[in-house]
């Protein structure tokens, strides 16, 4: 069977921003997902935005890159690629002799199935609930009406392919319960596949990062996994260092984002510069070593988590975690079991830090209980059982 894939980005991610070949979750999921999918001799073929328009191979999935498009007067308006007009430019590329589409961002469905739904078996994935903002609904400005607008048309898109798509992967339930509070005759359609972690990997017996080892090697290292943007809880963290540094705790944030200057400035403006470091960008092999150096990982995000890869793999390395009380985090974390779970603010997961640091043997037991558990509940083997039964009609 030939099955295509459509995503906005695989390969080669943020261009030169990034090393390796792929970035991020979505990237890591659609990797494992195409070699799944080969070892069961389908045909599997991407169809992807880039910086130019190309075919290539990339270990035997076959790549057709589209160049992209940028109409910033549509996103200035809240007309988000991803969600309202990407398959515009995307769809066009299916092959004729293609068997099954797959949008591995469940939005990107839109608004093309209209005229597919004959020609294709259309199936697609949602990668967590993205219009959960909370500060965008506070209070009414000229900017957060524009994001209304966005998140308006967001859970219209998510309504639309809802209803158009034959089966949806939903890696969290918090979208399952949106979705079907007022469809509950959408509830079939669902396949519940939380994210995975490889334990080969992710372990307690990987050793810890030289560099990160040589320069903090006095310091408690606090490690937030997430690129710097609000939506990960890098502002708390910061405000948290302001009240920590005294303590000799070094807080580590990793990855790269759009707006990383904006927080090493404020950084910089705080006079937290000795005791909040920017890694930039990480190579994945180099990942669980990072998670290795560290004393307590915290993911403070207040919006926008599923079943967050950052939460599996911390609790695979057997590290102590806090871990905010939103979306599809809570599903898979339980308060003093396996992590410390806590509303996302400056205060409580300062309080959660200062007790970890504390209370060695309440850090040592859920760190014990969060290994154990993702090793039965969240490996590998039981998620490519699903994903095949996923892509099997």
């Amino acid at each position: 069977m030939k099955i295509t894939i459509i995503t906005e980005s695989f390969i080669g991610y943020l261009g030169a921003q990034t090393t390796g070949d792929f970035f991020g979750g979505q990237e890591q999921l659609l990797y494992r997902t195409c070699k799944l999918l080969l070892d069961q001799n389908h045909e599997v073929v991407v169809i992807q935005f880039g910086k130019e328009r190309k075919n290539f191979t990339f270990e035997k999935i076959k790549i057709i890159q589209v160049k992209e498009r940028k109409y910033r007067f549509l996103e200035k308006l809240g007309f988000v690629r991803r969600w309202t007009w990407a398959s515009f430019f995307l769809n066009p590329y299916i092959e004729k002799d293609t068997d099954w589409v797959h949008f591995h961002n469940h939005h990107m469905s839109f608004p093309h199935t209209l005229w597919l739904n004959n020609k294709y078996y259309l199936t697609g994935m949602n990668h967590g609930v993205e219009w959960d903002v909370p500060w965008v609904y506070q209070k009414i400005t000229l900017r957060n009406l524009k994001e209304r607008f966005s998140f308006f048309l967001l859970r219209s898109v998510t309504k639309f392919s809802s209803r158009k798509l034959k089966r949806i992967i939903t890696n969290d339930l918090f979208f399952i319960h949106f979705t079907t509070l007022k469809k509950p005759q959408l509830q079939n359609k669902f396949h519940y596949i939380p994210n995975f972690v490889d334990t080969n990997k992710f372990n307690p017996n990987v050793e810890p990062d030289q560099e990160i080892k040589s320069k903090f090697s006095h310091k408690k290292i606090i490690l937030l996994p997430k690129m710097a943007m609000k939506e990960r809880g890098t502002d708390i963290m910061i405000d948290i260092m302001k009240n920590l540094k005294s303590d000799n705790f070094q807080l580590i944030i990793t990855g790269t984002s759009t707006g990383i200057k904006y927080w090493e400035n404020l950084v910089l403006e705080n006079n937290l510069q000795d005791c909040i470091f920017f890694t930039g960008h990480i190579d994945t092999l180099r990942i669980p070593n990072i998670y290795a150096s560290a004393d307590i990982v915290v993911l403070p995000s207040p919006c926008r988590e599923a079943t967050a890869i950052a939460m599996l793999e911390t609790m695979a390395m057997q590290k102590p975690l806090v871990l905010s009380n939103i979306g599809g985090l809570p599903e898979v974390g339980r308060d003093r079991f396996n992590c410390l779970l806590r509303n996302a603010n400056k205060e409580e997961f300062m309080e959660a830090i200062i007790e970890l640091d504390n209370n060695k043997a309440l850090a040592n037991e859920i760190s014990n209980n969060g290994h154990n558990y993702v090793k039965k509940a969240f490996n590998t083997e039981i998620w490519d059982r699903s994903m095949i039964k996923f892509f099997t009609k």
